[in-house]
């Protein structure tokens, strides 16, 4: 078996060979067929150039003779009074048939010169490409080969034609894809456009509300202010009481005021309270005032008077701030007064 599938293979090899033989003598008879339709297509260029010259020439030859007619028309007089046809009938005819025949024999001449160079030209193109010794093998050969050219011409012609279709096809798709390109680019400009309105709108409230959150912050900050105010008016400084420690001195003095009142055997809304050496104090008043926007309340308030001998001191102390949109005061004043009389 291994030696069959070698011959087999062999002869595969062969005939391969014989394949690529043939194919090569096929397309060097294809170019050579190729190189004699371009020389016989030349021939006819060159025929036909020809024939358009003595076309040319054959019209023109027509326009001198319509020329010559018409200035032998154009000699002719004329009498109202006379017939011409009865004086020029005969040489007119005459003249006519000549011109005719003249033209005729020409054209016949020009048309005999134009087929017998086309004739000639053909039958060299013949002869040069004519094999007498063909057998008929080699006919058949030939005529295998002109029906496979022309099968191939064929399908080339035909593949030419789907490709054509195809290219049309192709073509029609890009425009349809080129307009739906042009609609999206629309689209898509729209709608940047709207997205571009979008971010201004946002950013105009974005600097809205940057500038509300300003104005809060500043509020803030005068508040902060003012409530350290309130602070320092309430705890005090370093240099100066605050309100809280002169409300708890007052309160502190109006209960001592009050437990030695109580302690006193006096109901009077004045009561003296009396030493041994024959002085006496008095506190008068003592009263705190507070005033804000709208209103005003006042506090603690005694008067004790007694004896003949009277000393009085006062001291009083304001404070006062102010906030954006309210006002608030306060004023604390203390009035000690002492007499005393030497008995």
């Amino acid at each position: 078996q291994i030696n069959l599938f070698r011959r087999r293979l062999g002869d595969l090899e062969d005939e391969a060979r014989r394949y690529k033989a043939e194919t090569q003598r096929l397309a060097s008879e294809i170019a050579r067929l190729q190189n004699e339709i371009q020389n016989e297509t030349f021939v006819k260029s060159s025929l036909d150039t020809e024939k358009m010259a003595l076309e040319d020439e054959l019209a023109m030859l027509k326009q001198m003779h319509e020329a010559d007619l018409n200035e032998l028309r154009s000699k002719t007089v004329v009498d109202v009074n006379l017939d011409p046809s009865h004086f020029f009938r005969n040489e007119l005819a005459q003249a006519i048939r000549d011109i005719r025949n003249e033209f005729e024999a020409l054209n016949d001449q020009q048309r005999a010169d134009l087929h017998n160079r086309y004739m000639m030209s053909y039958n060299e193109l013949i002869l040069r490409h004519q094999k007498p010794d063909l057998d008929p093998i080699q006919s058949e050969q030939q005529r295998v080969q002109e029906e496979k050219l022309r099968t191939t011409l064929l399908s080339t012609r035909n593949e030419v034609a789907h490709m054509k279709a195809r290219n049309e096809e192709l073509n029609n798709r890009i425009r349809e894809l080129q307009v739906h390109i042009d609609q999206e680019r629309d689209e898509g400009g729209r709608i940047v456009q709207k997205r571009a309105a979008e971010i201004d709108e946002l950013r105009r409230k974005l600097e809205q509300l940057q500038k509300e959150y300003d104005e809060v912050t500043t509020m803030k900050t005068s508040l902060e202010k003012e409530i350290n105010t309130y602070r320092e008016l309430l705890e005090g400084t370093n240099n100066r009481e605050g309100l809280k420690q002169i409300v708890d001195h007052v309160v502190e003095e109006a209960r001592r005021l009050e437990s030695e009142r109580a302690a006193s055997s006096s109901t009077n809304v004045v009561g003296s309270i009396g030493y041994g050496g024959g002085r006496s104090s008095t506190i008068q008043r003592t009263f705190i005032t507070t005033q804000s926007t709208g209103g005003s309340s006042s506090g603690i308030s005694g008067l004790i008077s007694g004896g003949a001998r009277s000393s009085g001191f006062g001291s009083g102390s304001g404070f006062s701030s102010g906030g954006a949109g309210q006002g608030y005061s306060t004023s604390v004043r203390r009035e000690f007064s002492s007499s005393s009389q030497q008995q």
